[in-house]
Parts: structure tokens; C-alpha cells; sequence
């Protein structure tokens, strides 16, 4: 039988090194954005941009992202702290739009697994229900927007 105390430093060190390797991956996304852009194309754009639906924009998507963790949070059965949740939700989103959407999911699944303790099971089934909700209600707004 495993000394209890050797297995909670070995949880923590697990722990260290996945938050050390999402620390990597961030810069070295930061570190690909910028190294895809031009400081002329970014000035250009700011002179063509509308700061009022600039600022509509960030806010909307605040607010999505915000729902989109309550959304996570309800139908995981609040197995992980919503702060946690909200976490996990933006850097699903990081990934998916900088990288691949399948990498989004693989983030979203291995977070949930690793930092929270949520089955694979449970976590899959969770973002499915998710985007079958949101199928949805595409669906219905098109519906709607079409009358």
C-alpha cells in the first residue's frame, strides 16, 4: 500500500506540471499571434474600426462566455466549482479559436478530467448536451429571423 503522503505530493506535482504546461501554451500562443501580425495592419485596422460595436462585441462575448460556463456547470452537476468551470470554458475557447475547434474539445475533456476529477463519461456527455442546445437554438433564431 502507497504512503498516503507520497501520493498527494505526486497529485501536486501533476498538477504543477499541467499548470506550467498551460502557462507554455499560452505564450507561446500569444508568442504565434504575434508573430502573424504586422503593427501597420494593426494600426490600419484601428483606424477602420467602430469602438462603439468594438466594445457591443466584448461585452456580448463576456456575457456568452459567462453562460456558456453556467451552461457547463448545470449539466455537469456541479461537480466542479463555477469558477473553475469558467476557467475551463475559456481556455476551451483560447484553444478552439487559435488553434483547432477538436483541440477545444480535447482541452475542454482533459481539464475537466484532470483538474476537476469529472468522468471522461460525464464531461463528454455534458458537452454534447451542450452543443445539441445550441444547435437548437441556432435553429430556432433562424426560424424565428426567417418569419
Amino acid at each position: 500500500m502507497e504512503d498516503p503522503m507520497k501520493v498527494s505530493q505526486k497529485a501536486s506535482l501533476s498538477k504543477r506540471i499541467w499548470n506550467i504546461f498551460k502557462y507554455i501554451l499560452a505564450v507561446a500562443l500569444v508568442w504565434f499571434v504575434y508573430s502573424k501580425t504586422s503593427i501597420n495592419g494593426i494600426i490600419d485596422l484601428f483606424r477602420h474600426v467602430s469602438f462603439l460595436w468594438l466594445m457591443i462585441s466584448f461585452v456580448l462575448f463576456f456575457l456568452m462566455t459567462l453562460m456558456k460556463a453556467v451552461q457547463y456547470y448545470v449539466l455537469s452537476g456541479r461537480q466542479a466549482p463555477y469558477a473553475r468551470v469558467l476557467s475551463i470554458v475559456v481556455v476551451q475557447n483560447v484553444i478552439t479559436n487559435f488553434i483547432a475547434t477538436g483541440a477545444g474539445i480535447a482541452s475542454y475533456l482533459t481539464m475537466f478530467k484532470v483538474d476537476e476529477g469529472v468522468r471522461l463519461r460525464r464531461a463528454a456527455a455534458t458537452f454534447i448536451i451542450a452543443k445539441i442546445g445550441d444547435l437548437i437554438i441556432v435553429w430556432l433564431l433562424l426560424l424565428v429571423s426567417s418569419l
